[in-house]
C-alpha cells in the first residue's frame, strides 16, 4: 500500500488564473500513478496550456519475519 499526495497547478491559462489543487490517495502505487496521470491530463483538457505535477509517496513494505 502507498498514500501519494498529487498536486496539480495549472500554469498559463486563458481567463482568470487557477488555483491547485491537492488530493492524498491511499493503494496499489500503480493505479495511483495513473490516476496521477489522468489528474495531470485533465488540466489540459481545460485549456491549460502548462501544467506543474507535484508527486509525493509514501510507501511502506513489511518485512516477512514479523
Amino acid at each position: 500500500m502507498a498514500l501519494v499526495e498529487i498536486s496539480v497547478l495549472p500554469v498559463g491559462r486563458d481567463g482568470p488564473g487557477s488555483s491547485p489543487a491537492s488530493t492524498v490517495m491511499e493503494g496499489d502505487l500503480s493505479a495511483l500513478m495513473q490516476i496521477a496521470e489522468e489528474m495531470h491530463r485533465a488540466a489540459f483538457d481545460e485549456g491549460t496550456l502548462r501544467v506543474v505535477t507535484n508527486i509525493s509517496i509514501d510507501e511502506r513494505r513489511e518485512s516477512d519475519s514479523q
